[in-house]
C-alpha cells in the first residue's frame, strides 16, 4: 500500500476493527444454550422417527386423540403404520418413565423436561398416555385396509366362479376338442381299433409340438385349417371363456389362506372394539351413527358368483363405529368363505370334466388352457400368412400365364393383319391391271371402228 494513494483513515474505518470494539461485540453477541440430548431410546430410531412423524402435519396431542377414539379416517395406511411403528417398546417405556418421573412433582419442571426430549421421543410420552395404543393402530390399520383386501379376495373368487361356469357350458370350446380328439384318433389309429375317449390338458401343448412329413406342418396347424373349412366360428372359441386367463392368478389355496388370516386378525379387532365400546358406555359417551357408517354398512353388501350377498345384519346393533364395522366385517367374511366352499365344488366338477387329478392346482390347470389359448391365436395367425403366400404364388402364376397369352395372341393378331395386307395389295394390283386392260381395248375397239370408217 506504500506505493499507492489512498485515505488511511477511511481504510481504517472500513476495515480495521480495535481489540475493544471485538470485544464489546462479543460480549453484546447472545449466547446459545447446547441442546439437550436425553437419548432415552436408540439415537437412530429416534432421528427416523422424527423424519417420518414430521410428516404428518398434526399436533401430538390430536393424534393421541384420535387414536384413544379411532378415528381411523384422519390418517392413510402408510401413517397408521409408521404411527404404531413408533410407538414405545417395553424398554424405551420404561426409560421414558424414568425419565420423566424427575418431574413429577413440578409441572414446570416436567415441561421441561418434556421439551428436552427429541420429536420421536416426545411422541411415545404422549402415546405413552392413551390405554392400548398399540391394539388401537392395528384396529385402525386393519379397517383402513380391509375394503382393498376383501374386495381382492371376492374379486379372485368371482373370477374363478366364472371361468368354471365358462368352461362347463361353453359349445365351442367342446365341439373343438371334439375335433382334436378325432384328428389325433386318425393320427395314431387310422380312425380305426382302439380309439382314445379323451385326452388330458397337457395334450393340447404337444400339439404343437408334433409335426407333419414335411417338418413345418404341425397337428395344431392341420386343425385350424380343419376348423376354417368346417366351422370358424370355432375359430374365436377364446370368446366363451374370457375368464381363464385372469383365473391363472388366482390361486384357490391362497385365497383360502387369505380369508383364513383376515378372520383370525379380525378376531382381535372384534375384541377392542367391544372393550372400547364397554368403556365408552360406562363413561357416557358413546357416539351416535354417522352418514359415513349407514355407507360403509351398505358398501359391505357383495356380488360373489353373480349371486348378491347382502349384509345379513339388519341393522347397526354394535355401540361405536368401529364395533359396527368389525360385526359387518365377521358377517362378510362368512359370506365369502360360503362362497369359496361352492367354487371349491365348482372346480372339483371342472378337473373331474377335463379327466385332470383332483389334487392339481388352479394356477396349473388354467395356466395349461391359457398357454393353449395363445399357441392357438399364433397358430391361427401362422395358417393365414401361409395361405396368403399360397395364394400371392397362385396370383403370380396367373399374371404370368396371362402375359403369355396376351404376347400368343399378338403375335397371331400381327401375322392375320399381314396376311390380309398381301391380299389388298394384291386385289389393288389386280384391279389396276384390270384397268389398264380394260382401256387397251377399248383403244383398241376406237383404232378398229376408225379403220373401217375410213
Amino acid at each position: 500500500m506504500n506505493n499507492l494513494s489512498y485515505d488511511v483513515k477511511e481504510f481504517e474505518e472500513l476495515f480495521t476493527e480495535s481489540a475493544e470494539a471485538s470485544a464489546l461485540k462479543k460480549k453484546k453477541a447472545p449466547q446459545k444454550e447446547a441442546k439437550k440430548l436425553v437419548q432415552a431410546i436408540d439415537p437412530k430410531r429416534s432421528m427416523n422417527g422424527g423424519i417420518v412423524l414430521s410428516r404428518l402435519k398434526t399436533d401430538r396431542k390430536k393424534v393421541a386423540e384420535y387414536v384413544d377414539k379411532m378415528e381411523y379416517m384422519k390418517f392413510d395406511a402408510t401413517q397408521l403404520k409408521n404411527l404404531k411403528e413408533y410407538l414405545a417398546n417395553a424398554d424405551e417405556r420404561r426409560s421414558l418413565i424414568a425419565y420423566m418421573s424427575k418431574g413429577e412433582n413440578s409441572e414446570e419442571k416436567k415441561n421441561e423436561l418434556y421439551n428436552d426430549l427429541s420429536e420421536t421421543e416426545k411422541y411415545m410420552v404422549t402415546l405413552m398416555d392413551v390405554a392400548d395404543a398399540d391394539a388401537k393402530l392395528h384396529t385402525m390399520g386393519f379397517r383402513k385396509e380391509f375394503k382393498n383386501r376383501f374386495a381382492d379376495i371376492t374379486s379372485g373368487v368371482k373370477t374363478l366362479n366364472d371361468a368354471c361356469d365358462e368352461l362347463r357350458s361353453s359349445g365351442k370350446l367342446r365341439k373343438l376338442m371334439a375335433m382334436i380328439l378325432t384328428v389325433v384318433n386318425q393320427i395314431n389309429t387310422g380312425g380305426e381299433g382302439n380309439l382314445a375317449t379323451g385326452f388330458t390338458l397337457d395334450a393340447l401343448l404337444k400339439l404343437n409340438e408334433a409335426k407333419a412329413f414335411d417338418k413345418k406342418t404341425s397337428v395344431l396347424h392341420y386343425v385350424v385349417k380343419l376348423v376354417k373349412k368346417n366351422d370358424e366360428t370355432l375359430l374365436a372359441f377364446e370368446s366363451d371363456i374370457s375368464n381363464v386367463i385372469p383365473a391363472e392368478s388366482v390361486l384357490l389355496d391362497t385365497v383360502v389362506s387369505d380369508v383364513k388370516v383376515i378372520q383370525e386378525e379380525l378376531e382381535d379387532v372384534i375384541k377392542i372394539a367391544s372393550s372400547e365400546a364397554e368403556r365408552l358406555e360406562k363413561d357416557g359417551k358413546l357416539p351416535k351413527p354417522t352418514l359415513a357408517d349407514l355407507l360403509e354398512q351398505k358398501s359391505m353388501v357383495q356380488h360373489v358368483g353373480c349371486v348378491p350377498q347382502f349384509n345379513k345384519i339388519a341393522h347397526l346393533t354394535g355401540r361405536t363405529s368401529m364395533e359396527r364395522f368389525s360385526m359387518n366385517a365377521k358377517v362378510a367374511c362368512e359370506q365369502t368363505v360360503e362362497s369359496i366352499e361352492k367354487v371349491k365344488t365348482k372346480y372339483a366338477l371342472v378337473l373331474s370334466y377335463f379327466g385332470e387329478d383332483e389334487n392339481m392346482s388352479t394356477g396349473d390347470f388354467f395356466g395349461i388352457l391359457r398357454k393353449f389359448m395363445s399357441e392357438w391365436k399364433t397358430a391361427i395367425k401362422q395358417v393365414e400368412k401361409i395361405e396368403r403366400a399360397h395364394v400371392s404364388k397362385i396370383m403370380d402364376l396367373l399374371v404370368l400365364i396371362f402375359r403369355i397369352v396376351s404376347r400368343y395372341r399378338l403375335l397371331i393378331s400381327s401375322r392375320d393383319n399381314y396376311v390380309c395386307l398381301i391380299i389388298y395389295f394384291r386385289r389393288k394390283k389386280g384391279n389396276e391391271k384390270r384397268g389398264e386392260q380394260q382401256k387397251k381395248n377399248q383403244k383398241d375397239r376406237r383404232l378398229t371402228q376408225e379403220r373401217r370408217m375410213i
